[in-house]
């Protein structure tokens, strides 16, 4: 770390885990008490490098940042303190941004609501604070919502249809850095920022796991912290729907399990279609997605050693024989036929007949 150190405060609130975000990908970063006060220290000179790489993210971004009519006031003043106007994106904002720890001393903003949903969620819950003014004593320093804009950027994993009536956003959180942002060039890169679903958490360990791998990922101790949002619009604040960690470190040491026959020179291997079938909720056919849920189910116990292979061959040959009806068993049962033929592909794998 050179001599040009940024010191970043923290405020226990949720926007702290996008500025720890920025800190794994800068590198070399301390997380350091001083006082009453917790601090990230950065080298400048690498902070500007993620800033920019953050920078280059949005631009290929559909969405960045949602806000409502506050957070956009709050976010125009950012901007004119930048010597910025209203009609610049956000990526100019984060490729031009200097930071220098002047912008980390003044706690003079508001924060903008996707700094703190967790917040805005607990007001709601008995027990918890809420109700009063109280919840917005809470100030933030003009540095640190800028660097939590390029945090927000890069640990978006995309949206998703949550139900027929409501889109959320999904942010991924890594210790692990480069990882996480190879995997989210490449969702980006094949689903333009759209995921297929978010639960049940098996079939999205699955999913995650295959593009992990077809990203070329090699890494150990590849941990998720995965959080659901509801994006801010018109009145409406960024809200918390959820969190769960997915762990995609045994998985994608099992790759010949999880794209076996060569699967992973195919756009779509059939197991990845069984996955994305089981988390999208919008499905013209319910019962082709409890079969892929139950399937993918059976697959990722097996995977992790609790379920017998048998147990998981049985259940694919079982709907084949039992559905097919000469060739228009795929028309009728896309999700049966992508068992069976992941069935026959993972018994060539391991040499099982």
């Amino acid at each position: 770390m050179s001599d040009e150190v940024i010191k970043v405060p923290l405020y226990g609130i949720f926007g702290d885990n996008f500025i720890r975000q920025v800190a794994v990908e800068v590198g070399e970063y301390r997380e350091v008490v001083s006082g009453n006060r917790t601090f990230i220290e950065v080298d400048s000179n690498d902070l500007l490098n993620v800033l920019k790489m953050a920078s280059d993210r949005a631009k290929n971004m559909n969405k960045v940042v949602p806000m409502n009519n506050n957070d956009q006031g709050i976010y125009n003043k950012i901007l004119n303190s930048l010597g910025l106007s209203g009609a610049d994106p956000m990526w100019k904002v984060l490729s031009s941004y200097k930071p220098n720890n002047n912008d980390f001393v003044k706690d003079e903003l508001s924060p903008i609501s996707f700094l703190k949903p967790d917040i805005y969620e607990y007001a709601r819950l008995p027990g918890k604070p809420g109700g009063t003014p109280a919840r917005n004593i809470i100030k933030v320093s003009l540095g640190y919502t800028v660097l939590a804009m390029a945090g927000w950027v890069l640990s978006r994993l995309g949206s998703t249809q949550l139900n027929e009536n409501e889109w959320v956003g999904v942010h991924a959180f890594s210790s692990v850095r480069t990882s996480l942002q190879t995997l989210i060039g490449h969702l980006l890169k094949v689903r333009k920022g759209l995921l297929p679903g978010i639960k049940p958490e098996t079939a999205l360990s699955l999913w995650l796991a295959i593009n992990t791998i077809k990203a070329n990922i090699v890494v150990d101790n590849f941990i998720l912290e995965i959080y659901v949002v509801s994006d801010a619009y018109g009145r409406k604040s960024t809200t918390l729907k959820g969190g769960f960690a997915v762990n995609l470190s045994r998985l994608i040491t099992r790759k010949e399990l999880l794209m076996p026959g060569n699967e992973s020179s195919m756009d779509s291997p059939y197991l990845e279609r069984l996955a994305t079938t089981a988390l999208e909720t919008n499905s013209r056919r319910a019962y082709e997605r409890d079969f892929a849920i139950r399937f993918t189910n059976l697959v990722y116990e097996y995977v992790n050693g609790s379920r017998r292979l048998e147990d998981l061959l049985y259940y694919a040959y079982r709907e084949y024989v039992v559905n097919m009806k000469g060739s228009d068993f795929f028309a009728n049962n896309p999700a049966r036929y992508y068992a069976y033929r992941y069935a026959e592909d993972l018994t060539k794998e391991l040499g099982v007949r």
